[in-house]
Formats: structure tokens, C-alpha cells, sequence
């Protein structure tokens, strides 16, 4: 059940441009399934409590914990009841000792639950947040500096040792650039080289969810965007990859337990 659960605007369309230096910014009721990227991610939780996984490890933060996680960590997040976050990704390619510190190793706990530096994080993390940050890369980057120094303090860092097949950030990456395109479990199979059985043991083993759920969350996520504008509704079933619009309203229903329409409406009134 997704609720107004929603990922940051542009998410994986973000992932898919090695070009995109930075996104961040407010965060609601956090839900995403089990993904990686090549960029740094940071999570401040402000309010409630963020239930987030790294790899194998998995923590309930709440208001003034952060998760920390390392380029091309697999990672969830999930929102019990209510959430309210700092989300902030980037290119380590922004800071060369950044990017050459990522390349060799990860945290060994990627989770800060009460740093000695919190009112430090804060006011840091409201700045990067802010619209002036997000429009002067220089002060972007002074401010990234400034909150990687402060939780480095915290982060005891181990060399990377590879833990998923090879194959799962290859077909991860396929799947974010065509999800909202007509695409088959063997589809994807054909494009990265390997048999459609062994795409389904690795998602089953590494995701946690079927090729076809993985599939139509990351499209329902996207239709729940479109909703907000003024799109009809078949566009939007179109436009997300579905096949026809009432296999969108049967999908949007299962997951969300509301029509395409009740969604809209009921955002409208927030």
C-alpha cells in the first residue's frame, strides 16, 4: 500500500544521467523498493520515523538520524506511519577526494543516530535544502563539503567487498531507463545477456520483489507525478508503459487502493 507515499520529482530519471551533478530537497512519507546508483545519497530525517536499508543492514531513524549511503549500495526506504526528510544525492564526481575516497569503501554502520555534531548537521542540511543552494553550485559544493566533514567524523569506513552479482546494477539501470516503456521480464533478460529464469532468481534473492511488482511500482510512482498536472488520465496510463488504461486502473488500485482520479482529487485538496 503506497498511500501519498513519493519519491523525489525526476528520481530515476535523475540515475540515468551520469551529467546530473545534484538533486535534493523535501521529502514526504518516503517509500522506494530496493534500488542502487552510482551517486551518494543522504537521508536527514526532520520528523517521524524512516525505516531505511543498506545492503544487508536496516535501521528505524528518527528526527535528527541520518543514513548515509555509499555509490552503488542497495538500498530501500519505507515510512511506517509518517516521515518528513532532507534527501540529498550527487555526483562524487563533484569532489575528486570524495570520489576517489567511494571508490574503495563504504561505511561499515552507514547509519548516525545521535551525532555529537547534530545542531551542526541541521543547520547545514537546511541550507542545502534551500532554493539559493540549489542555484549557485559553488555553495552547493562549500555546503557538501561542510556535511561530508561532519559525518565522516561519525563513519568508520571498510573496503568495498562485492556482494550482488554483476548483473544487478546492469539490469537495474535498463529498467530505469525504459520502465515506462512496454518491457517484459524477457525483454530485459535478452538486453543485459542472461536467461529470463536467472533475472528472475536475482531479483527474487537480491529485490525482494518480482521483476513485474518492481516494474509497475516504479511506473505507479511516476503516474502518481503525473496526476498532479493537468494530463488526462489515459495519457498518463500511456505515457507510464501501460498497456491500456484498464490495466492502469486495476494496477493504480492495487497499490495505491484508490482510483487514478480518487488519487488526484485528494492531492488537490493538500
Amino acid at each position: 500500500m503506497m498511500n501519498s507515499r513519493f519519491s523525489p520529482q525526476g528520481y530515476y530519471q535523475f540515475f540515468e544521467e551520469a551529467s546530473s551533478s545534484y538533486q535534493g530537497g523535501l521529502a514526504h512519507n518516503l517509500h522506494f523498493v530496493p534500488h542502487m546508483h552510482f551517486q551518494i545519497e543522504i537521508i536527514y530525517v526532520i520528523e517521524g520515523e524512516l525505516s531505511v536499508r543498506i545492503n544487508e543492514k536496516h535501521m528505524t531513524l528518527s528526527k535528527g538520524a541520518i543514513a548515509f549511503i555509499a555509490p552503488n549500495q542497495m538500498h530501500a526506504f519505507d515510512t511506517p506511519i509518517s516521515s518528513q526528510c532532507i534527501i540529498t544525492i550527487f555526483n562524487p564526481g563533484l569532489m575528486p577526494e570524495i570520489d576517489t575516497l567511494f571508490k574503495k569503501n563504504i561505511p561499515d554502520i552507514p547509519f548516525l543516530v545521535s551525532p555529537s555534531n547534530r545542531s551542526s548537521l541541521a543547520y547545514y542540511f537546511d541550507k542545502i535544502a534551500s532554493p539559493l543552494a540549489r542555484e549557485n553550485i559553488l555553495l552547493l559544493k562549500g555546503y557538501l563539503y561542510i556535511i561530508l566533514s561532519l559525518i565522516l567524523e561519525h563513519l568508520t569506513l571498510v573496503p568495498i567487498k562485492e556482494s550482488y552479482s554483476p548483473h544487478l546494477s546492469t539490469v537495474l539501470q535498463y529498467i530505469y531507463a525504459h520502465y515506462d516503456e512496454p518491457l517484459s521480464l524477457a525483454d530485459a533478460a535478452a538486453a543485459i545477456g542472461i536467461s529470463k529464469f536467472a533475472l528472475s532468481r536475482l531479483f527474487n534473492r537480491h529485490i525482494g520483489y518480482s521483476f513485474s511488482n518492481y516494474i509497475n511500482f516504479l511506473r505507479i510512482d511516476k503516474a502518481k507525478k503525473l496526476l498532479l498536472t493537468n494530463l488526462k488520465v489515459i495519457d498518463i496510463a500511456y505515457s507510464c508503459g501501460f498497456e491500456n488504461l484498464r490495466h492502469f486502473h486495476r494496477v493504480f488500485h492495487d497499490y495505491c487502493k484508490v482510483t487514478p482520479l480518487a488519487y488526484k482529487k485528494s492531492m488537490d485538496k493538500l
